[in-house]
């Protein structure tokens, strides 16, 4: 079984111009620059809405594996 979650091709623009509140819009604008800029990799969307930099692989134990969001 793999994480319901998984990046899309949803624009980061779209997502962060579906928030409503003026002030938190752009907060995470100032985000997304700074992580840009710290972490040196391409942000993507995971599902609806989760902002990830990079992801990495991962199994337990039991066998589950997966990907996830790195940051």
């Amino acid at each position: 079984m793999s994480n319901k979650t998984q990046p899309t091709n949803t624009s980061v623009t779209s997502v962060l111009e579906s928030i409503t509140d003026d002030t938190q819009r752009t907060d995470c604008q100032r985000l997304l620059q700074l992580f840009r800029e710290a972490l040196n990799e391409k942000p993507v969307v995971w599902g609806d809405h989760i902002i990830g930099y990079g992801s990495y692989d991962y199994k337990y134990k039991s066998g589950r594996k997966g990907t996830w969001v790195l940051s």
